[in-house]
């Protein structure tokens, strides 16, 4: 008589932790963005402190790659490739912010870079979205997607410092590409997972419940950035970012229940921790972009407590992916 089937044995907290790479890109993503926002709001001295940890994590996820070539460029990977995109672009705006005009060259040359890889992914990934060959839905599918609207961004400043007009149109046509499709893939994610009858969010997944709060915070920023090319007070691109930040309220109030509710339950750790911090700083950056722009102080001050709630989250990435780390090593 065949024996009975034993059921798989859980994963242990180690079991889940991928060789660094990209799949641990989101921290150099957090870590660079939340460099920059201290920076703005005034706090120097902690900013480069976390720059040169972001640059520390840069070369320990290239190494990383290097060593154990995990993940491949498969079209399966592109959410980690995205996110090196944007940690790559993130760590360029970054350098300028915090030691000005002698990084120009060095943000332009990981600009390109990012932007180039960010789109490689877009052009990969898009096509298995939309033939259904993506599995079944998840937050992370939008980061192929959202890597140009980072990318927007910073060739805003680019175009700003440099004068090239060409990278203001570049600046426009990466954030169509986001807009384009990334709320649509976006909307189609929280019916599955929150109608009524919807699937069960994965635990290990609810850190990625962030994400679209990313597009809502970097669209505002760079629709600002844009904006301003034209006018000193883009008054189509301020209506744009109140309405952002309004449909942030909501998705910020469930993507909190679901992390912490996750957390709180002892959900294991993972890299997908740092979801939660870059989409936080985005909004960040956004409400500051739009406080500048509009000349509305309080809206400094939310921003000011997204960058708060941001680096409480690095600072809880950052500890509990060390006790995770050191619990792999023999």
């Amino acid at each position: 008589m065949p024996s009975s089937p034993q059921p798989s044995k859980p994963e242990s907290p180690v079991s889940v932790l991928p060789p660094p790479g990209p799949s641990w890109a989101g921290s150099l993503m957090g870590i660079s963005l939340l460099s920059t926002l201290l920076e703005l709001h005034g706090f120097p001295a902690i900013a480069l402190v976390f720059y040169t940890l972001a640059c520390c994590v840069a070369i320990t996820l290239i190494g990383g790659w290097i060593v154990f070539r995990s993940p491949t460029f498969a079209s399966q990977a592109m959410p980690a490739w995205a996110m090196v995109s944007m940690g790559l672009v993130s760590l360029g705006s970054a350098s300028t912010t915090i030691f000005g005009d002698p990084m120009w060259p060095f943000m332009l040359t990981l600009w390109i870079i990012g932007t180039l890889l960010g789109l490689t992914t877009y052009a990969i990934y898009l096509p298995k979205l939309i033939r259904g060959n993506a599995g079944s839905p998840t937050f992370a599918w939008g980061l192929p997607l959202v890597t140009p609207m980072v990318a927007s961004t910073s060739a805003s400043h680019l175009s700003s410092h440099y004068g090239l007009e060409a990278l203001r149109c570049i600046a426009i046509a990466l954030f169509l590409l986001t807009i384009a499709v990334a709320p649509v893939v976006f909307a189609r994610v929280y019916l599955y997972f929150f109608s009524p009858g919807g699937a069960r969010l994965p635990s290990m997944a609810s850190p990625t419940s962030w994400i679209p709060i990313g597009m809502v915070g970097q669209s505002t920023a760079a629709a600002l950035l844009i904006g301003l090319h034209f006018d000193a007070h883009p008054l189509p691109a301020i209506i744009y970012g109140i309405v952002m930040c309004i449909i942030a309220v909501p998705l910020g109030a469930l993507a909190h229940v679901v992390f912490y509710k996750a957390v709180a339950s002892g959900t294991t750790y993972s890299p997908t921790w740092w979801a939660s911090t870059f989409p936080v700083g985005t909004l960040s950056l956004g409400t500051h972009y739009l406080s500048t722009t509009t000349n509305v102080a309080w809206l400094d001050y939310v921003s000011l407590y997204l960058l708060a709630l941001m680096l409480f989250h690095v600072v809880v990435s950052t500890i509990a992916g060390t006790i995770a780390i050191a619990r792999k090593i023999p």
